[in-house]
C-alpha cells in the first residue's frame, strides 16, 4: 500500500467517523425530543 493509499484510507476512516458521530448526535437529539414530547402529552392529559 502506497503513502498515497494510506492517506486515502485515513481520509475515509474519518469521514466514516464524523458520519457515525453525527448520526449519533442526531439520534439522541431525537430521543430527548420524543422524552420532552412525552412529558408534554403526559401534562396535557394529565390537565384535563
Amino acid at each position: 500500500m502506497s503513502d498515497k493509499e494510506a492517506g486515502f484510507f485515513m481520509a475515509d476512516a474519518m469521514m466514516l467517523l464524523m458520519l457515525c458521530l453525527m448520526i449519533a448526535q442526531l439520534i439522541l437529539l431525537a430521543a430527548s425530543m420524543m422524552e420532552r414530547m412525552d412529558s408534554y402529552v403526559v401534562e396535557a392529559l394529565l390537565s384535563y
